[in-house]
C-alpha cells in the first residue's frame, strides 16, 4: 500500500486528475488495519480532491486523514495531516482553523528535526495569511521558508517557495521583485522541471504582466498555462487562467469573449464549491455587466460579492468588490454612496498591505475624482499622492496601457503642484 502511494505523484501526469482520484477511490476500499496508511491515503486523496476541484470533498478527507493519523501514534504522520488539514481551508474553509493547523505543522515538523517540512508548512501559512489579506506576513514566513530552503540546497523546495514568494511580491506591487523570484524559480527547476510546474510558473508570469497592463507579454504565458492544467484536468488552476485570460480580452476590447470565458470560469467555481473563487467569479461577471452598460446590476452584484467576502473573511475580495461598487455609484450620480465605499475599501487596502497594486490605483484614482467632485480639496489631494505613490512604485506612468499611463501622469501632475483641475 505504501509503494503504490509512493508511486501515485509519478503517475499523475499520465493522465487527467479524474483518473487519479479513480485510482485514490480504488485504493479506499482495500482493507489495510493500519492507521498511518489509512491517513497518507486519506491526504492523498485530498489532495487530489482540490486539484480536481472538489474542495468541499478536499476537506472531508483531510478530517478524515487527520483521525486516522490521532490513532496512528506516528509524530510524522500527525505532522502531515495538520499541514493537509491547514491546506484544505485554503478552499473556501475556515481561514482561522487554516492558520492554526499550519501553526501545528509547522511545530510537529520542528520538533522532528525535518526541515523540509518546516518549508511546506510555512509555505502553506503564507498561503492562508494571503487569503486573509495579511501580506506583510505572508512574505515573512515565505522569505524564511526560502532561507530553509537554500540552507539545505533542496533545488525543488527552492523552486516552490521561491514562486510563491513572487506571487506575493506580485501583490505588494513589487514586480521586479516578483521576476527575479521566478527567475530563481525556473532555475532551480531546470529542465527537468515537470510541465505542471513550468505551467504554473508561466501562469505567475503572465498574472504579473497582466496587472503592468501588458497584454502582449501576458497572453501566450498564461494561454500555455492554461493548456497545460485542462490537459492535466486541475479545475482550480483552470479557473484562475481563464479568469486571467478573460481580463487579457477585457483589456484588449474583445468583451464577448471576455464574458465567454468569465462565464466557464464561474461554472468551474461553483462546480468547486471553492468560495474565494465563486466570490473571485461573482466580481467578474459584476465587472461584465458594467461594461456592458447595465450599471444596477452590476452595482447589485458588486455588493453582493463584497458581502460574501467579507463573511467568509476574503479581505482582498471584499476590497475589490466593494471598490468596484463605490466606482460603479460614482457612475451612477450617487457620490456620498460612492465616497463611502471607496474609501472602505481603500482602508481594507491598507490594512492588509496591499496599496501598491494595480487595482488599488484603480480605487484610488475613483477615490480622488469622488473627493474632487464633491469638492473635498484636500481629500481628494491625499488620493493623488496615494495613487502617485502606487502608480510610481508599479512604474504605470509608462504602461502599455494609453489610458492608465495616462491618468497616471495625470494624478503624477496634480500630487506634485496640489493644484486640482478646473471644474
Amino acid at each position: 500500500a505504501r509503494a503504490t502511494l509512493a508511486l501515485e505523484p509519478l503517475l499523475a501526469w499520465r493522465g487527467p486528475y479524474d483518473q487519479r482520484l479513480a485510482r485514490l477511490l480504488a485504493f479506499r476500499t482495500v482493507p489495510t488495519g493500519n492507521a498511518a496508511i489509512e491517513a497518507d491515503l486519506e491526504m492523498s486523496l485530498a489532495d487530489a480532491l482540490m486539484s480536481a476541484g472538489r474542495a468541499l470533498e478536499a476537506g472531508q478527507a483531510a478530517d478524515r486523514g487527520a483521525a486516522a493519523a490521532a490513532r496512528s501514534d506516528d509524530a510524522g504522520v500527525a505532522a502531515r495531516a495538520a499541514l493537509s488539514v491547514a491546506r484544505a481551508q485554503l478552499s473556501g474553509g475556515d481561514l482561522d482553523r487554516g492558520a492554526a493547523q499550519a501553526i501545528v505543522a509547522r511545530e510537529r515538523f520542528h520538533a522532528l528535526g525535518d526541515k523540509l517540512g518546516v518549508t511546506r508548512a510555512l509555505d502553506v501559512a503564507a498561503s492562508v495569511e494571503r487569503a486573509r489579506g495579511h501580506l506583510s506576513d505572508a512574505r515573512r514566513l515565505l522569505d524564511e521558508a526560502l532561507r530553509i530552503a537554500r540552507d539545505l540546497g533542496d533545488d525543488p523546495a527552492i523552486a516552490r517557495c521561491a514562486a510563491n514568494l513572487g506571487t506575493t511580491l506580485h501583490m505588494l506591487g513589487d514586480s521586479s521583485g516578483a521576476f527575479a523570484c521566478f527567475d530563481e524559480a525556473e532555475k532551480r527547476l531546470g529542465a527537468a522541471g515537470s510541465r505542471l510546474n513550468a505551467a504554473k510558473l508561466a501562469g505567475m508570469r503572465g498574472g504579473t504582466h497582466l496587472d503592468l497592463g501588458d497584454w502582449e507579454q501576458a497572453e501566450p504565458l498564461i494561454e500555455e498555462a492554461l493548456a497545460v492544467h485542462r490537459e492535466a484536468g486541475l479545475k482550480l488552476p483552470v479557473f484562475m487562467h481563464l479568469t486571467s485570460l478573460a481580463r487579457v480580452r477585457r483589456g484588449q476590447k474583445r468583451l464577448a469573449e471576455c464574458s465567454a470565458l468569465y462565464d466557464e470560469a464561474l461554472k468551474l467555481a461553483r462546480e468547486s464549491g471553492d468560495g474565494a473563487s465563486i466570490m473571485l467569479a461573482m466580481g467578474n461577471i459584476g465587472t461584465v455587466q458594467h461594461d456592458s452598460g447595465r450599471l444596477e446590476e452590476a452595482l447589485a452584484t458588486f455588493i453582493a460579492a463584497a458581502a460574501e467576502a467579507r463573511r467568509l473573511g476574503l479581505q482582498g475580495s471584499y476590497a475589490l468588490n466593494l471598490g468596484n461598487a463605490g466606482m460603479t455609484h460614482m457612475q451612477l450620480g450617487r457620490t456620498d454612496e460612492a465616497r463611502a465605499a471607496l474609501q472602505e475599501a481603500t482602508e481594507s487596502l491598507r490594512k492588509q498591505g496591499a496599496l501598491r497594486t494595480m487595482r488599488a490605483f484603480n480605487i484610488l484614482k475613483a477615490l480622488f475624482d469622488t473627493e474632487a467632485r464633491a469638492g473635498r480639496a484636500d481629500a481628494a489631494l491625499a488620493a493623488a499622492r496615494e495613487a502617485t505613490e502606487t502608480s510610481r512604485a508599479l512604474g504605470l506612468e509608462s504602461s502599455k496601457d494609453a489610458g492608465v499611463a495616462e491618468s497616471a501622469r495625470r494624478l503624477g501632475k496634480i500630487a506634485e503642484t496640489g493644484l486640482l483641475p478646473g471644474p
